[in-house]
């Protein structure tokens, strides 16, 4: 009996040694995704953005992060950029697997917006998705967030949109050879 409860505890301390190190990673999500602490969809809504946007990163190589907030205590400028310095500059090439990256950030409550391009070398990016693209396209979601059913519709849209113009950028085989 000594010797199982010797085992066990030793079980339990390797959990607390290594369970810590999967939260040290400074990556909060993966090479893309649908950051909603706002609560405002549901599972499956979630569930549909996140496919489209590793649909865009698994054929274009393009990381897009789309933030929907609510009531937030800083501008959307400076959340984006907190967000992209904690928890994609880490991950930027030649390092890590990210070479272009697209953050959106909208605070439902203050109606607040900003979206930026981020490159690893290059200024492809930032030619595919300038200023007047991005703030057309925040705008259009922006307008949107009244109801659930409308935000996840607009936000669905602009996840197409950007598909359809990063499939004039970037080429298909940009991905496969990264």
């Amino acid at each position: 009996m000594k010797k199982f409860f010797c085992v066990l505890l030793f079980a339990i301390l390797c959990l607390f040694a290594f369970g810590g190190l999967s939260g040290a990673d400074p990556k909060a999500y993966d090479y893309c995704g649908f950051i909603n602490p706002s609560g405002k969809l549901g599972e499956s809504e979630r569930a549909a953005l996140e496919a489209s946007l590793e649909e865009i990163y698994g054929m274009y190589g393009l990381s897009v992060f789309l933030c929907l907030l609510s009531d937030e205590d800083m501008s959307m400028s400076d959340y984006v950029m907190d967000f992209y310095e904690h928890s994609v500059a880490p991950w930027i090439a030649p390092e890590g697997e990210i070479n272009y990256c697209l953050i959106f950030a909208w605070d439902e409550k203050t109606g607040d917006n900003h979206a930026a391009p981020f490159s690893a070398a290059d200024g492809l990016v930032m030619e595919a998705f300038p200023p007047d693209y991005l703030n057309s396209a925040i705008s259009s979601v922006s307008s949107s967030l009244g109801s659930a059913s409308s935000t996840f519709k607009a936000l669905s849209n602009l996840a197409d949109a950007l598909q359809k113009r990063a499939g004039e950028y970037f080429p298909r085989t940009l991905r496969a050879s990264l």
